[in-house]
């Protein structure tokens, strides 16, 4: 490697504002398992969010903590906003020139503090909302100490081809980048846990328009990486770049780290498609005769970084298609989970010139946020928040914000998807061959008891025990959570053996299922199937003429939901349900883990998975549960004040006190006002007379029937009068 060390050379101010600062810490977030967790708790972190940007009125350029513009109020207002939607990311540009960006002048000796305390006090506010903030540093800082770094220029390196190949540009990015750790850690260091991620560079890219891609022949062996290429190889260019790519990411992300140790970094592109490619490779330019290219997504994820950011913008209803196809998606994908690097999208959005109307562009919003969460994408912010600047560009807040509240139903149905939490395929073990202290394939849990059952070839088997045996995740859900295990069990033979799954108040010890506090269900060796709650045992015989069949000693599938809100247990076997919506009534199941239980030397199991299911919507005014606030709301809303029964039948996912639109816990006929402002504020204006027919029907009704709705905010579900 022909890398020049790196420095970091600007003079530090003086630590301030620190007090109190390591009990205000946000918990890091670490990426693993093609995810984002909770590095103290092991859970699922959503990467959720938004560009935010400001830019200068006279020129296209970022403008958000621009000394004398910045606007802290402004700021305070769109972080509130999204941290209240329950947003969890806010990416903003860090501008790389003098005077107005993050050095005052070419002669500056350090960032420039005004601008550094401007982005210190962004973080501070995301942090009071429970927001996590991407600063995307573009380019290098307009400074002579940097450009004293990078000392004469390579030969043969042109344009910004200088900025991933040559070793002395490379160096002063890296001494920049850890500059800017350190005058966030100089401020308060207890914001760099409020960092999610530094990325090294906005939409990474070179140009074939420039040496050395723009040659046909001969050779190049001053680059970064110190290997040389023949330039009249379209392979050995595209070798070129993806090594070069690699060097410039691992040094730039070292000089953080060194900084930060705990810091997460990453890089992101857009796509070949995106400026006229078909994908990598120097056969063919630009369709568009766009001289750049990307760095190489796949050769990004040979690089030390925490996870890769590759831009879409949707045009049209295949535009997706054609653009992972131009970043090589099915091996990029299977690069991906091999490595456990995950891949976001940290920005997408709608240009006016595909999406005219607004209510459109939000349409196409969320079926472009779908289809990419489909595509293996964990993580999605939107460009932008605000920027009205744009005008090219609808963003989140234009109009009367459709596009926001598309994007916030997006992500709430994207959530409460059934992506497991642990996820278990038995694929590896503890050093003694079992499951116990086992950390979870997916969710990074470990595994309590189970020593007694042996992980081999991606299955769980009992051995050396007489008896049961049991091993637990913790799980402790929220009272509003929709809980699903599922497992794959092969059944014993034997008549006195069993294998099942279940929840439990405990978290360890082979009785963990034979007690009162726990929810569980097993297969016999003989044919029957059983459930026990709370300690009993819920009589499921075979024999009945609507009862699903299993196959003893072969494979079978066990699905276990329970509805903590409404405290209903459902129970399937291989699809089919044995126990339908049971309530529990009284009866309260503290759950504090989840698991397996094994009584038979023949019983296997090659899968686990604990999952959240779609839940009740809890969007004021929301009475159809589709997370958007509109008119379809308004016949849902009058059942719920006029029959509480039919209510809950027509749906029995939703909870009415949850979304009573005045939020006093009941749907009485108090709430029609409240109701009519929200429809004012959603999506689609109010068509006067369609409401007032409706809600006077309803107050007709109601006034006939003489009743009044009170659903009760009440732990154990709906409750009457």
């Amino acid at each position: 490697m022909n890398v020049r060390a790196w420095t970091t050379v600007l003079v530090m101010l003086p630590f301030w504002c620190a007090a109190d600062a390591a009990a205000q810490a946000m918990p890091r977030i670490e990426s693993r398992a093609g995810g984002f967790f909770d590095a103290q708790t092991s859970q699922p972190f959503s990467m959720r969010g938004f560009n935010y940007i400001q830019l200068f009125d006279d020129r296209a350029w970022h403008a958000t903590f621009a000394p004398g513009l910045y606007d802290p109020q402004q700021a305070e207002a769109a972080l509130e906003e999204m941290g209240r939607h329950g947003f969890t990311v806010a990416r903003v540009f860090i501008d790389h020139e003098a005077p107005n960006g993050v050095v005052t002048s070419t002669s500056a000796t350090e960032l420039s503090p005004v601008y550094m305390d401007n982005f210190v006090d962004f973080l501070s506010r995301a942090r009071s909302h429970g927001l996590r903030v991407i600063p995307s540093l573009v380019y290098l800082a307009q400074t002579n100490a940097y450009a004293q770094i990078i000392g004469p220029y390579e030969p043969g390196i042109e344009n910004i081809n200088r900025y991933t190949l040559d070793d002395g540009f490379i160096a002063a990015k890296a001494a920049y980048a850890a500059d800017f750790v350190n005058a966030v850690k100089a401020r308060d260091a207890s914001l760099l846990s409020t960092v999610f991620a530094y990325e090294l560079e906005n939409e990474a890219n070179m140009t074939d328009q420039a040496k050395p891609f723009s040659q046909t022949s001969g050779t190049i062996s001053n680059t970064a990486s110190g290997i040389t290429y023949d330039l009249s190889s379209p392979a050995q260019k595209q070798q070129l770049a993806d090594d070069n790519t690699v060097v410039w990411a691992d040094t730039v992300a070292a000089a953080i780290r060194q900084a930060d140790p705990a810091a997460m970094v990453s890089v992101n592109v857009f796509t070949y498609q995106a400026v006229g490619r078909t994908g990598p490779g120097f056969t063919s330019g630009s369709a568009w005769n766009d001289e750049r290219f990307p760095a190489r997504p796949l050769a990004l994820l040979d690089a030390n970084l925490d996870y890769v950011d590759v831009h879409f913008y949707p045009f049209n209803d295949n535009t997706l298609t054609g653009d992972l196809a131009s970043i090589e998606y099915d091996a990029l994908i299977a690069k991906s989970a091999q490595t456990g690097i995950p891949l976001v999208s940290g920005e997408f959005g709608a240009f006016k010139s595909a999406y005219p109307n607004i209510n459109l562009a939000a349409r196409k919003m969320r079926q472009h946020m779908e289809s990419v969460n489909a595509n293996g994408f964990v993580g999605q912010m939107l460009w932008t928040y605000d920027t009205d600047a744009q005008t090219f560009l609808w963003n989140a807040r234009s109009n009367r914000g459709e596009i926001f509240q598309a994007v916030f139903a997006t992500y709430r149905k994207l959530d409460r998807s059934t992506a497991p939490v642990v996820q278990e395929a038995f694929s590896s073990s503890n050093p003694a061959g079992t499951l116990e202290g086992k950390k979870s394939d997916l969710g990074g849990v470990l595994w309590a008891g189970g020593s007694a059952l042996h992980v081999a070839d991606g299955l769980l088997r009992r051995e050396g025990s007489s008896g049961g045996v049991a091993a637990v995740v913790p799980y402790n859900p929220s009272a509003e959570e929709i809980i699903r295990l599922y497992g794959r069990v092969k059944s014993p033979s034997g008549s006195a053996d069993w294998v099942g799954l279940g929840l439990t108040d405990r978290v360890a010890g082979d009785d963990a299922f034979w007690n009162d506090g726990s929810l569980w269900m097993l297969l016999r060796g003989n044919g029957n199937y059983e459930a026990w709650i709370d300690g009993v045992n819920m009589s499921l015989l075979p024999n009945h003429p609507d009862a699903p069949r299993f196959a003893l000693g072969a494979w079978n599938d066990l699905e276990l939901i329970y509805d903590v809100g409404r405290n209903w247990v459902w129970l399937l076997i291989n699809g089919q349900p044995v126990l339908e919506k049971h309530e529990l009534g009284s009866l309260v199941i503290p759950v504090l883990g989840a698991g397996l239980h094994l009584f038979a030397d023949g019983a296997e199991v090659s899968d686990f998975e604990l999952n959240l299911l779609p839940c009740f919507s809890t969007l004021a005014g929301d009475f159809n549960a589709d997370d958007l606030v509109t008119l379809s709301d308004v016949n849902p809303f009058k059942l719920a004040l006029t029959d509480e029964s039919a209510f809950a039948q027509a749906y029995p996912g939703l909870r009415a006190n949850l979304v009573d639109p005045n939020g006093d816990g009941l749907v009485t006929l108090s709430d029609i006002a409240a109701f009519k402002t929200l429809l004012a504020h959603g999506s689609i204006s109010v068509p006067e007379p369609r409401f007032v027919e409706l809600i006077a029907a309803a107050l007709i009704i109601a006034a006939l029937l003489g009743k009044r709705s009170h659903y009760r905010k009440e732990k154990g579900g709906i409750r009457g009068p």
